[in-house]
């Protein structure tokens, strides 16, 4: 199975210097149909390209779609992918692979 794309969703518990962070990490494979739960990133993407360094803020109410369908993670204590690259991070990676639309890859 041919991997297209990662995407980390990133969870903290407030916003001051000791908040605790976790990170989901999803892998995606091209389908035919959308992934309904990347339409409020893809809408905000196609609005505004994002620049480097930028995020995208979504509500949690948009995330529940795809937390269902993650059945099975492995977990670790890692780092952040970007900079600071802050340790201790608790990382849950889905070994379910869920499948978007040459057109939501397209955005991205």
């Amino acid at each position: 199975r041919d991997l297209l794309m990662e995407g980390h969703w990133v969870f903290k518990t407030s916003s001051d210097k000791n908040a605790k962070v976790a990170v989901l990490g999803v892998f995606f494979d091209l389908g035919e149909n959308d992934e309904p739960s990347l339409k409020p990133i893809v809408d905000r993407i196609n609005d505004k390209p994002l620049g480097v360094g930028e995020h995208v803020n979504i509500l949690m109410s948009a995330g529940k779609q795809i937390f269902k369908k993650v059945k099975t993670v492995y977990s670790y204590i890692g780092s952040l992918t970007t900079p600071p690259c802050t340790e201790g991070i608790r990382w849950f990676v889905s070994r379910d692979v869920l499948s978007i639309s040459p057109s939501q890859f397209k955005s991205f």
